[in-house]
């Protein structure tokens, strides 16, 4: 062995195996273990993991393909009109569409008609009598435009040819409805306006017949002349002017406040807010919400069938209260209408108050003048008023008919709220409906489901990843680590194959290629020339469960002692339900353990040689020996006699926690090695273990975490390449030792 070697050796010799304090209490799931678990997770149910994933994956993508459906929408535009036949101003538009119009739009004057129309019902999705109404109600968009008189009226459906044409529709019906309004606010002024126009028509008729009547007697008399007074009687005539224009006014105020209690629906949405601010339409709101919060409540608790006669109680409360709520809503309603009309009717009869103030002044002036003038007595002057009088009857009655004709037209032929644009059929859906961040979190989630039930799992099971995990959970000495095996390549291993047995020999285990051997040689190191926690001369290497990877354990530990240590070592395969060394070292298992209990064969005929310095004793047939040959004096004979011819005993036992008799035989050793594999042992059957093992006093050294993957081991222990690079043949390593 060279000087570097011997050093290397003796520095890790010379590490002193600290013992483990007391297991740390556990604070709660901590960073560090989530990733642990996430990561022991994926090594251990990768295999079924990710063919369950993209399973889960096609699934749920082929669930959205066929149940997700595509939202098209379609809008019609509407707009106030501000264009006039005869006269502007005259007729009432409403000014803020969205707020004035939404409310009549969702009730019942437009709703039912759209429900009834024959295009509607034939669509897919108005098939269903009973949820037409929702259905139109909640897909419905009503939204401004831009201005206070422009209104968008739009449809969402999964299917595009429905959502155009019941916006269409819906439009229509709206438009219509404001037509007919305009239509019934103009026959309430007309209907108001055709007493004063009789009456200004006998008027006329009247005062015809007294002008013809004047004349002949005013031509008889001879008394036809130009008057004197020309500027006076051109005051009365401004007189005449004036009134007219008030009366014209009265008629029009008077007609105002006939038609006020009609002129409610454009203010139906404050209305309607102030209804819901009624004292005794909140307390009937919140007692109701308060009903179906104890029934929310009970369902949540899953007590339906142990409340059901209480639940039937308190859907009765509702319905009562629901019927006192419209009860209250109605009355409240008819209060602020009544309220917001006489509001409205007061500012009215103000202003004509005003109106017939004036007016009546202007009448006594007239009347003053018109006598002072017929003083005189002559039946021209008579006349001149008499003509006076009709030319303002005429006047004043064409200017009533001017505004009857005026308001007939507008409301025939002047719509108050026009089209913009109609909707058509949408080409594309307002968004992909397949690729969209819903779904993909929704496959995401359901591609976690697997990976969530195991990971589930695994922290159930409490699997060792670590050192640091066995060391924070478990009160017992971690002695090392070994590294799992690696497969040769094709070429290695027939390299291997031919090698002479001088190469072999040459190729120890201290300057081995392979890192797992490297790990266990390590591990012999530590536990031979350590001062604190050291082999005895025999040890026995023990397990839980099977599949700790403790044969293989047992046979590295043993094949190392025997070539490193140059004393003779024996290997005891004592896992006499399952054994395996036998196949390991490829020995036949007839003569074994068993048969010399069984007192058959020799110890020395059990034996078989594998190595000069290295023996190994298989299990042999059981045949079904019973826990009574564990306790017999021949066991006592046997490691009594293998400790006389053997320096080095490893003892290969079954798992603890299927054959009781692996307590008996570690009762026989002077150490016992717990083995454990990284990813497989759990957390507590190792505590039960160790609990049961110290109970019964065997003397346990630690434990052994084995399958630690090369990659972490070299980067925790040394650099791969170096353990690679020491790998000479006996003639390469000549030439070196020649160079220097």
């Amino acid at each position: 062995m060279s000087q570097k070697a011997s050093t290397s050796v003796e520095m890790i010799g010379s590490a002193p195996i600290r013992p483990l304090q007391n297991a740390a209490e556990d604070s709660g799931l901590q960073t560090q273990q989530i990733l642990e678990i996430a990561l022991v997770t994926l090594r251990r149910h990768y295999r079924w993991l990710i063919p369950a994933i993209f399973v889960i994956l096609f699934a749920g993508a082929g669930g959205v393909w066929w149940s997700v459906e595509p939202t098209y929408r379609a809008a019609h535009w509407v707009e106030v009109s501000n264009h006039r036949v005869l006269q502007p101003g005259l007729g009432t538009r409403p000014s803020n569409l969205v707020s004035s119009e939404t409310p009549i739009i969702l009730s019942e004057i437009i709703v039912n008609p759209v429900l009834a129309r024959p295009e509607v019902l034939t669509l897919p999705s108005f098939q269903t009598p009973a949820e037409r109404e929702r259905h139109l109600k909640e897909n419905l968009e009503l939204k401004g435009g831009g201005t206070a008189g422009r209104l968008s009226i739009a449809f969402k459906d999964s299917d595009a040819e429905t959502a155009s044409v019941v916006s269409n529709a819906v439009a229509d019906e709206y438009m219509e409805y404001r037509r007919e309004y305009e239509q019934q606010q103009a026959d309430m002024i007309l209907q108001s306006l055709r007493p004063e126009l009789k009456k200004w028509e006998d008027l006329v008729t009247e005062r015809k017949e007294r002008v013809e009547n004047l004349t002949l007697a005013a031509i008889s008399a001879g008394e036809i002349q130009e008057s004197q007074t020309e500027g006076r009687f051109a005051f009365i005539a401004d007189l005449r002017k004036r009134i007219n224009e008030l009366m014209l006014d009265q008629v029009g105020l008077e007609a105002k406040l006939t038609r006020i209690n009609a002129d409610w629906p454009a203010n139906r949405n404050e209305i309607v807010q102030a209804v819901q601010q009624d004292p005794e339409v909140q307390d009937l709101k919140a007692l109701i919400d308060s009903y179906r919060g104890v029934i929310r409540e009970i369902k949540v608790n899953g007590m339906e069938s142990v409340k059901r006669e209480e639940l039937n109680n308190i859907q009765q409360q509702i319905l009562e209260a629901s019927d006192n709520l419209s009860i209250a809503e109605e009355t409240a309603g008819k209060a602020l209408l009544e309220k917001w009309s006489s509001e409205v009717a007061k500012g009215l009869e103000r202003e004509l108050y005003i109106l017939k103030f004036e007016l009546e002044m202007l009448e006594g002036v007239f009347e003053e003048e018109k006598a002072r003038f017929l003083k005189a007595g002559d039946q021209a002057l008579k006349l001149r008023f008499a003509e006076d009088d009709l030319t303002s009857a005429k006047s004043l009655l064409d200017g009533l008919r001017q505004r009857a004709t005026t308001i007939e037209m507008e409301s025939r032929y002047a719509a108050p709220v026009i089209s913009l644009r109609r909707a058509t059929t949408p080409a594309h859906p307002l968004e992909p409906i397949y690729f969209t961040k819903k779904n993909a979190f929704m496959l995401l989630a359901l591609a976690f489901i697997p990976f969530g039930f195991a990971a589930g799992l695994e922290f159930k099971l409490n699997r060792f990843t670590n050192i640091q995990s066995i060391a924070s959970k478990v009160n017992l000495n971690v002695l090392g680590e070994v590294a799992s095996l690696i497969e040769l390549t094709e070429a290695a291993s027939k390299q291997e194959q031919t090698e002479t047995e001088e190469g072999k020999k040459y190729r120890s285990y201290t300057y081995a290629g392979d890192i797992h051997r490297q790990s266990v040689d390590n591990l012999r190191i530590r536990l031979t020339l350590g001062d604190t926690l050291k082999l005895g001369k025999v040890t026995s290497v023990l397990s839980s469960f099977e599949g700790e990877a403790k044969t293989t354990l047992s046979k590295d530990l043993a094949h190392c002692l025997s070539e490193t240590q140059e004393q003779k070592t024996l290997l005891i395969d004592m896992d006499l339900r399952c054994p395996d060394q036998h196949r390991i070292w490829g020995l036949k298992n007839q003569r074994g353990v068993c048969e010399t209990l069984r007192g058959e064969i020799s110890y020395r005929d059990a034996v078989h040689q594998v190595a000069p310095a290295f023996d190994v004793m298989p299990a042999g047939r059981n045949g079904n020996m019973p826990l009574s040959a564990m306790l017999s004096k021949s066991i006592d004979e046997l490691f009594a006699w293998a400790r006389e011819q053997y320096s080095y005993i490893v003892v290969d036992t079954a798992p603890l926690n299927y054959a009781s008799e692996s307590l008996v035989i570690a009762k026989y050793s002077d150490t016992a090695v717990l083995s454990l594999l990284r990813d497989v042992s759990r957390l507590e059957p190792t505590k039960n273990t160790v609990h049961n093992l110290r109970s019964v006093g065997v003397p346990l050294l630690g434990c052994v975490l084995s399958g630690i993957t090369p990659l972490q081991y070299q980067y925790r222990y040394g650099n791969y390449y170096y353990y690679r690079g020491t790998y000479y043949s006996r003639n390469q390593q000549t030439e070196i030792s020649t160079q220097e």
